[in-house]
């Protein structure tokens, strides 16, 4: 795999960012970007144990982002209910 596509991947991979990998070229460069996942999940693991060190709770910031995306998707849900209902009674 050309040297760019594995950094590009581990980054995207790093940043959270479902990467489809099975359709990559052969066995070779499927095992070199698997190594490069487990790598990455090693970093991210190490990271979330730091966390607690920084006064950062995972459990709370979870919550929070639950409870804040939940909020963000009802409110223009919301809204494409009440227009599509609207549409119904034209």
């Amino acid at each position: 795999m050309v040297p760019i596509i594995r950094r590009v991947i581990r980054q995207l991979i790093r940043e959270g960012i479902n990467v489809n990998v099975t359709l990559l070229f052969g066995l070779p460069r499927y095992r070199q970007v698997a190594e490069a996942y487990i790598i990455d999940v090693t970093q991210a693991e190490h990271v979330l144990k730091c966390l607690p060190t920084l006064g950062i709770g995972i459990d709370q910031v979870t919550q929070q982002l639950e409870s804040e995306g939940v909020t963000k998707f009802k409110q223009p849900f919301d809204k494409l209910m009440q227009r599509c209902g609207e549409r119904k009674n034209i």
